[in-house]
């Protein structure tokens, strides 16, 4: 339950261009208007697809039969095709049933509950949640719990917009909904300083993007290194 009853919608506003006229004003084209975690993970399921294609589109073009090692050949083609970290990344998830353990993206964006020591989160509430310093926010959102766990302190991770709403980014709150923020430095806090991805950096490009599914080619040009 929301501490108030109320949270945020974020929308993202983008449009659907005819090919030639995306870049130069959208002539043509239709605005649309989603939910913003929806919007998020359709982009994300997107760059996974086309990632993939064009992994399996290199591999398939790389001539190693005659190599002595065919992954060592393999990476040499991802490598120069400039795509080695994300072929092998993909490698490295299939490997592990798709599971990582690092960082979840997919899960951010749903606001996923973050995951701290018990301890970590209790002794930091007893050092700030009290005290009259600089966090007014964090007392701001206690003193609007209205229940008997008050002092059960938990955070989550989901996206938000940018001031300017151009850029797609990740921070912590204080609420399963993802409306009320988090006091700044919280995640690394409990991450030994490491700051939270796509933080800083958008979860979304701004550039054009195809709706055309990238055409699969076929294996007869295997002669192309």
């Amino acid at each position: 339950q929301n501490w108030n009853g109320v949270y945020e919608q974020r929308l993202v506003h983008f449009k659907l261009c005819p090919t030639d006229t995306c870049s130069s004003g959208c002539s043509g084209g239709a605005d649309y208007v989603i939910d913003m975690n929806e919007y998020v993970g359709a982009y994300l399921e997107y760059k996974e697809e086309a990632e993939q294609q064009e992994c399996e589109r290199v591999a398939n073009n790389c001539y190693c039969e005659n190599a002595n090692d065919d992954e060592a050949c393999e990476m040499q083609c991802y490598s120069d095709a400039g795509i080695y970290d994300q072929c092998v990344e993909q490698d490295n998830q299939n490997g592990n049933n798709g599971q990582e353990d690092e960082f979840e993206l997919q899960e951010a964006i749903e606001c996923a509950r973050l995951d701290v020591d018990e301890e970590a989160a209790q002794g930091y509430y007893y050092q700030n949640g009290n005290a009259n310093n600089d966090n007014a926010q964090y007392n701001n959102y206690n003193n609007g719990q209205q229940n008997e766990q008050q002092q059960e302190m938990e955070f989550f991770v989901g996206p938000y917009c940018s001031a300017n709403g151009k850029s797609i980014l990740l921070g912590v709150f204080m609420d399963e909904v993802c409306s009320y923020s988090a006091p700044d430095g919280i995640y690394e806090k409990f991450h030994y300083g490491k700051s939270l991805p796509y933080s800083s950096e958008s979860i979304i490009k701004n550039d054009c993007i195809s709706c055309m599914e990238v055409e699969e080619e076929d294996n007869n040009n295997n002669n192309n290194n």
